[in-house]
């Protein structure tokens, strides 16, 4: 595949070392090794990577908490070419989650260098705290006042509360919202990051799959105008790059406009095992695609899907593709890990996993274990 601007560097600001349990579906999942954060190196040259950086999510599920120590190995392996952003421990308790200020503080230390949230609406069923909530206010107020950059997963496609629209997968995956009448719609998700925004107007957040409003592009504009501190990245989602090729003239308009504000990123994940060379090609093949759109006006089928390029000028792709990641990090390298932090974390999620009790936690506990092995040479 011939992609024109191939000589620009590319940055992935969105790529995972593991699938979070909290959030997809079980038949996903094989036991997460070391081979995980090692698997990232291979990301990187295979897909002509400059830099990368991992979002890691570990929310309320014990088998996710190796997500923070692995992104953590990953930049000790690579570490003039990983950055990661660490994900927060929630407890369904909800009055015991007072900590967030203070795990942010404390996983910054260890090595990360920003932070990654999600509110996707399956985890919202079972952790109903708002985004606005004052829970987070001490938090926010952190990351405003350090300009601490945040990859942000706020909500699903719109259709994913149509029970008409919403397509078998989506159902059987459990991302079908439409008869969760406890929690809000994507509607009602934007609302709450609004006012978050509102009150911490210098927050820098990029959010993820451009804040899922691909299908409504005044909207969007509308949300970058009032918000001028705020990013989207460009990691596809089922239905992101078939709206933008719907529209074609509005979606070029909109990515020429903003060209200072949107960010590539794939939503590619690390594997182990015999999985591991089919996830590399994947992963390739997910550049090659998304290059293919930007850069040209070609006609492209990708997951069963029909696509029409935007042919962007090859500035703008690279200050997608590269230089809008380098200034949302203000242009600074990767944080140094320390080791010693790192084995402090990795000792406190084993003894998080050994109060689970469950057999499912050998898996977790050995690489955990396998983890704290690596931070103490």
């Amino acid at each position: 595949m011939n992609n024109p601007y191939n000589d620009l560097p590319i940055i992935d600001i969105h790529a995972h070392i593991m699938d979070p349990h909290s959030l997809a579906p079980a038949d996903w999942f094989q036991p997460v090794t070391l081979e995980n954060s090692r698997f990232m190196s291979e990301m990187l040259e295979h897909c002509g990577f400059e830099v990368l950086s991992i979002p890691a999510i570990t929310l309320y599920d014990a088998e996710d908490l190796p997500c923070n120590p692995l992104a953590l190995y990953a930049k000790y392996l690579n570490p003039e070419r990983i950055y990661a952003f660490a994900g927060l421990r929630r407890d369904l308790d909800i009055p015991k989650n007072i900590d967030m200020k203070e795990q942010l503080i404390n996983l910054l230390a260890a090595g990360f260098d920003g932070v990654k949230m999600i509110c996707k609406p399956n985890g919202r069923r079972l952790w109903n705290v708002p985004i606005n909530d004052v829970i987070f206010d001490d938090f926010y107020a952190y990351l405003e006042e350090y300009q601490i950059p945040v990859l942000f997963h706020v909500g699903d496609p719109d259709f994913f509360w149509d029970i008409n629209l919403a397509p078998d997968w989506c159902k059987d995956a459990g991302w079908y919202y439409g008869d969760d009448k406890n929690m809000p719609d994507l509607k009602g998700l934007h609302a709450e990051v609004e006012n978050v925004l509102e009150r911490f107007p210098r927050l820098r957040m990029i959010f993820a799959h451009f804040f899922f409003m691909s299908d409504n592009l005044e909207h969007a504009a509308d949300f970058m105008e009032r918000f001028p501190e705020i990013r989207f990245d460009l990691t596809p989602g089922s239905d992101m790059y078939d709206n933008f090729t719907k529209y074609p003239e509005k979606s070029r308009e909109f990515f020429i406009k903003y060209q200072d504000r949107l960010i590539f990123g794939t939503d590619n994940v690390s594997d182990n095992g015999t999985q591991k060379e089919k996830s590399l090609f994947e992963c390739v093949e997910k550049v090659q695609k998304m290059r293919q759109f930007f850069e040209t006006t070609d006609e492209l089928t990708y997951w069963g899907l029909t696509w029409r390029g935007l042919g962007l000028p090859k500035e703008i792709c690279r200050k997608i593709y590269a230089d809008n990641f380098h200034k949302v990090l203000s242009h600074k390298p990767p944080k140094k890990v320390d080791v010693k932090a790192a084995y402090a974390l990795c000792e406190q999620y084993l003894a998080l996993a050994d109060l689970d009790g469950k057999d499912a936690m050998n898996d977790t506990k050995k690489v955990l274990i396998d983890l704290m092995g690596v931070f103490e040479r």
